[in-house]
């Protein structure tokens, strides 16, 4: 999802198998400004685990932290 310089990419998979992540969307990870919210602890670089999703974050300005806040504040 993008408007304006913000975006989001959303990873998921809804499978019961790992499944590998194309290199280009690799390389497009590699330069996020952060995880917005996963619903696992950690990444596994190069896989989605099942059930996995993960969405990264780019953009300027405050939005990115108060969105941080906004996740940190849920249960």
């Amino acid at each position: 999802r993008t408007l304006g310089d913000k975006q989001l990419l959303v990873l998921c998979n809804d499978s019961e198998k790992e499944v590998g992540v194309p290199a280009e969307i690799e390389e497009k990870i590699a330069g996020a400004q952060g995880i917005l919210i996963q619903n696992y602890k950690d990444v596994k670089a190069g896989v989605l685990r099942p059930y996995e999703a993960v969405v990264y974050a780019w953009g300027q300005g405050r939005w990115l932290k108060m969105c941080h806040y906004w996740f940190d504040m849920c249960p």
